[in-house]
């Protein structure tokens, strides 16, 4: 006996043959996205795992009232876990042209290394390199001018801090604002012009042997 289904599925493949392209470019519409999607992501976490050596991204960091000398660091680096502490000073200044706060670094060469996106760091003391973010959240770009503290800067450049993979101004802050915070990267000569008055006293460590997992990282810091 033959198969009456010989018959019918071409019958119906050709009476609902507009039902089936639609169904058809549907799957592979969504296949072809999350396909897409999983590359990305995947990409992305390779990328920023790698990053963390690139760049010599800090293992933690913490913050005095005030400086401390070569005795205290001493002691902390020499201490039960075995780290190296970074002076990583900030200073946050209003700006003008846009309403939002700016925290100035200088260009950090050892720990949280800089990466340049777009033009150079700033070379004289009347430049600023930004956060690219930051600068496309607010319509700035390389060689527009930033009055930040009272002080009128030409954007040099364009950059991302390692330190600042998401612009939380502070670690309790529920969500990050792009618009009204970013970070900034200045010359040594013209952080210091700015003064102590508002001075952060950040510093950074790097830990000699990194921890196994985020458990043992707890256990460490």
């Amino acid at each position: 006996m033959k198969n009456p289904l010989i018959k019918r599925l071409p019958r119906e493949l050709k009476g609902e043959i507009g039902k089936y392209i639609v169904l058809f470019l549907f799957i592979t519409m969504m296949i072809g996205i999350v396909s897409g999607f999983l590359v990305a992501a995947g990409s992305m976490s390779v990328a920023y795992d790698e990053s963390f050596e690139k760049y010599n991204i800090e293992s933690g960091n913490f913050e005095l009232l005030q400086k401390a000398d070569d005795d205290a660091i001493k002691k902390i680096e020499d201490g039960e876990e075995k780290i190296k502490v970074y002076e990583n000073f900030y200073l946050d200044k209003e700006t003008k042209e846009v309403d939002s706060t700016i925290r100035l670094f200088k260009n950090r060469k050892d720990i949280d290394k800089i990466c340049i996106m777009d033009g150079e760091l700033p070379s004289a003391d009347d430049e600023i390199a930004i956060d690219r973010m930051y600068a496309d959240n607010n319509k700035l770009k390389v060689g527009d001018s930033l009055t930040v503290g009272g002080k009128k800067l030409k954007i040099t450049g364009l950059v991302a801090l390692s330190d600042y993979s998401a612009l939380y101004s502070n670690p309790s802050d529920m969500m990050f604002d792009a618009l009204k915070f970013g970070v900034a990267i200045v010359t040594d000569t013209l952080f210091d012009d700015y003064g102590e008055a508002d001075l952060h006293y950040s510093y950074s460590w790097k830990y000699d042997k990194t921890p196994a997992d985020d458990e043992e990282a707890q256990d460490m810091a």
